[in-house]
């Protein structure tokens, strides 16, 4: 089950709960008797990987109240292992909801897949990332999607006081848009110029850590995504915000909403006020690609698709005393 809504599903998890008056005792019980308790906990934190990272904040209420009954109900010495990761989960995306956080670009490594493995080997308590539920139930940590991406490389670009309020340099400021940075949203092409975009890949996501190939050969009717054409009139160039507001690409890849289009024209305001293209974001992908290749913002802040084999790495968001600890 997948619940798409965060009211829905914070009401049913707050119901259940209540529902079974449930004390320290109580909800271990519970949860051993129904199996629902780590369900919910499942889609919650589901929800949370999937959710885009400009809608968290209006989240953050409904979820401060659904932690509060989890703190009331649960204690440390809960047993069950199946619940305790989940439990704990949740507890730290509560915790680090508003915590003092920066980011940085992370170490360089000679393919994604070695960058994506180390990721993935990350402790949950260094990084504040997005969390990505595997099958088996393990989380671990995600890169950004490309729209959470260019939302922090906006984030960080309209901050102008750093931790020790000082104000920043315009240099500083830009240091996330004159750099490369890989997320994991997938573009796969069929060979004939159609495309798919897959904002969170877990063809990507999950890739091995040994993959040695420029492409992830996927099934191309797999992706469950709207297929777009290749054209060359608004490919391999930067787009002005007019342009890339009736981009297909980008309405699909940023979202064809109020939110989306003020990406859009807010990371053209920032490219071309300080000349990294005169146009704007562009989409730069060949015609000819078959297969699945990761998406990323390249030096000149375009979104690019990128070589698997090629040298990689993430942008990561960490506690503020974490990365001044590097």
């Amino acid at each position: 089950m997948k619940i798409q809504n965060a009211k829905e599903l914070l009401s049913k998890i707050e119901t259940d709960l209540k529902a079974a008056e449930l004390t320290k005792k109580g909800f271990v019980k519970h949860c051993d008797d129904l199996g629902e308790k780590k369900e919910l906990i499942k889609n919650l934190i589901y929800f949370l990987s999937e959710i885009s990272a400009e809608k968290k904040y209006d989240f953050i209420d409904s979820f401060a109240k659904f932690s509060g009954i989890l703190r009331k109900n649960v204690s440390d010495t809960v047993s069950g292992n199946d619940l305790k990761q989940e439990y704990h989960t949740v507890l730290k995306l509560v915790d680090l909801v508003d915590v003092d956080s920066s980011c940085a670009l992370g170490d360089k490594f000679n393919t994604y897949a070695l960058a994506m493995d180390s990721l993935r080997n990350r402790g949950l308590d260094e990084l504040i990332m997005p969390l990505f539920v595997k099958d088996d139930g393990a989380i671990i940590f995600r890169p950004y999607s490309m729209p959470e991406l260019q939302l922090a490389k906006l984030e960080d670009f309209f901050t102008y006081i750093d931790a020790d309020g000082n104000e920043r340099s315009i240099e500083d400021r830009l240091r996330f848009w004159k750099s490369y940075s890989h997320s994991c949203t997938g573009i796969i092409g069929d060979g004939k110029g159609n495309f798919k975009i897959d904002s969170i890949s877990k063809d990507l996501i999950l890739i091995d850590k040994d993959f040695n190939s420029s492409v992830l050969l996927v099934n191309y009717d797999s992706i469950n995504q709207p297929s777009f054409k290749y054209d060359k009139k608004f490919f391999e160039r930067g787009l002005k915000t007019s342009e890339a507001a009736d981009f297909e690409p980008f309405r699909l890849l940023f979202g064809d909403d109020d939110i989306g289009r003020s990406i859009i024209s807010e990371s053209n305001d920032v490219i071309t006020k300080n000349n990294l293209d005169k146009n704007g974001m562009g989409l730069y992908v060949p015609e000819d690609l078959e297969g699945l290749r990761a998406l990323y913002s390249d030096y000149g802040s375009n979104v690019n698709s990128y070589y698997l084999l090629n040298n990689a790495r993430f942008l990561l968001s960490s506690p503020r005393e974490k990365l001044h600890e590097k």
